[in-house]
């Protein structure tokens, strides 16, 4: 996914390459004391403590759907619909309608 949005914006060669390696093959496993899971496949996700890894995130979401009835804020790793009325019925429809749109853009991402 994260691929597919950085060959979209250009990046190619070898920092293409290094990104796709770190990307690839990785694994965990959880230990909780003396106890410790089997090896797992990491299939998504970004390490938490990677420099990159909000910068990547961004580049995921910049094209996140905007109307000007739903306002998005993004900051680092994250991302908060904001809206307001004083009206409840009415919030409630507009906050619906914008979940729906980020929903829907999840679904049908063109690099998912």
């Amino acid at each position: 996914m994260v691929l597919t949005k950085l060959e979209h914006y250009g990046v190619r060669g070898n920092t293409f390459k290094q990104v796709q390696s770190y990307l690839s093959g990785r694994k965990q496993y959880v230990r909780g004391g003396n106890t410790k899971s089997s090896i797992k496949s990491i299939i998504a996700g970004l390490s938490h403590d990677w420099i990159l890894g909000a910068i990547f995130f961004l580049l995921f979401i910049n094209d996140l759907p905007s109307s000007n009835l739903i306002k998005f804020i993004l900051f680092a790793d994250d991302a908060v619909l904001v809206q307001s009325d004083n009206n409840l019925g009415k919030l409630q429809n507009l906050v619906n309608f914008g979940m729906t749109n980020v929903m829907d853009w999840i679904l049908n991402a063109e690099y998912l």
